[in-house]
């Protein structure tokens, strides 16, 4: 496959049909293990399938969400540097339909998840009570159609622009992103701060957070970013955009793992900081129950290697044009979002301490090979890079000011 720096031909951006098919059958195997594990675990333990199906869906769902963010800004923005990653991004954020379609069953199986769906618990809470009128089934289905609705149709409209961008190279395409993004940004932070707090802060209900749904969009843009440079490196690898992404542009995707990572720290030293001061009971019981038994390494391990190591190595120059580094840096950093994701949601269902499962791993497997198999199928139907958009050429020889 050939990848040129400079006037590039529609086809050098490509990928080739070996090398689509055999990533597909990766993928495909990885996707058929994970789903034929789940539906066995589903019988065996019905309960304990919500639980591990729940965590995994919404560690998948955060990176669609994070690419929309992603393309978004880019367009409000008109950053040339990211043009050349951007295609990448977008179909990273056209996984948004699929991530819908496989959170329906975590509304089948709301009552193995939320102790407000059952009447006799909430008739029996004065809080939860009080609650009802919110943490209802109707209502919750309600906003969960509306929050996905509103993703799904931001991502059509930019990738539908995006794609017939490159045949015709019309400048309207730009503009019309750059102005649905500025509406576009300010939906998407509206409606996952209370998608956030609706699936994963109602876990426990009688907690609540202001910063809960900041501190998980944080984690939404940083395991995106995480992933982008992940698949960016991949590609490099294999002979695959290694001169049209060059160590300029990884130096900028370093950045942004950087950038995202410190803003998750604030976000996460924030909340901590406003519970521990008002030190109220309602608040304080959330941190509490992560700091105590088998959940207290866990916290520590977020708060030493989520933040202060990958800070460490970050905030160095080197280490954001070092490709070998800053590939273990995302890598790591992915791991630490599942972790935190985890953390988030195991840590409200089992107040206890950790309780693993094999139905974890097998969530993870199928939502890896059905979201890569989306995001991958999607890629290879375009061109890798937007090639339309006028902006290319200065993108392919991008340096750092």
């Amino acid at each position: 496959m050939a990848n040129h720096a400079s006037s590039p031909s529609t086809e050098s951006f490509r990928l080739s049909e070996s090398t689509f098919l055999k990533v597909r059958n990766i993928l495909a195997v990885i996707a058929v293990i994970g789903w034929v594990a789940l539906v066995a675990g589903y019988f065996v333990d019905h309960h304990r399938f919500a639980h591990s199906y729940f965590l995994n869906s919404m560690f998948a769902t955060t990176f669609a969400v994070g690419a929309l963010f992603f393309v978004m800004l880019q367009h409000i923005s008109g950053a040339t540097w990211s043009v050349v990653v951007r295609r990448i991004a977008e179909s990273l954020m056209m996984m948004l339909p699929v991530a819908a379609l496989l959170f329906i069953p975590n509304l089948l199986g709301m009552h193995s998840l939320y102790e407000w769906t059952h009447n006799e618990v909430v008739a029996n809470d004065a809080l939860l009570l009080k609650k009802a009128g919110y943490l209802n089934e109707p209502f919750f289905i309600a906003r969960t159609v509306l929050y996905f609705s509103v993703w799904v149709f931001l991502a059509f409209k930019l990738w539908g622009w995006s794609t017939k961008q490159d045949t015709d190279r019309d400048f309207a395409y730009t503009e019309k992103s750059r102005r649905l993004s500025a509406f576009g940004l300010l939906a998407l932070l509206a409606t996952f701060g209370m998608a956030a707090m609706d699936w994963v802060m109602t876990l426990a209900p009688h907690w609540f957070s202001t910063m809960f749904g900041v501190y998980m969009y944080a984690g939404c843009a940083l395991s995106f970013t995480a992933t982008m440079i992940l698949i960016c490196l991949r590609f490099r690898s294999n002979g695959i955009l290694s001169e049209a992404i060059t160590e300029e542009h990884y130096h900028d995707l370093g950045k942004w793992l950087f950038a995202f990572n410190t803003f998750w720290a604030y976000c996460a030293f924030s909340q901590y900081m406003l519970i521990w001061y008002g030190n109220l009971t309602e608040e304080t019981i959330f941190f509490r129950h992560r700091f105590q038994g088998s959940w207290e390494p866990v916290s520590h391990l977020l708060i030493i290697g989520h933040f202060f190591v990958p800070f460490g190595i970050l905030v160095a120059r080197w280490a954001k044009r070092n490709l070998a580094v800053l590939g273990v840096l995302a890598a790591w950093l992915l791991v630490m979002h599942y972790v935190d994701v985890y953390w988030l949601i195991m840590g409200s269902l089992y107040i206890d301490g950790i309780q693993p499962h094999w139905m974890d791993i097998a969530g993870l497997l199928a939502m890896v090979g059905s979201f890569g198999l989306t995001f991958w199928i999607r890629l290879a139907k375009q061109n890798l890079v937007p090639v339309g958009d006028l902006r290319f050429e200065r993108s392919l020889h991008f340096h750092q000011v």
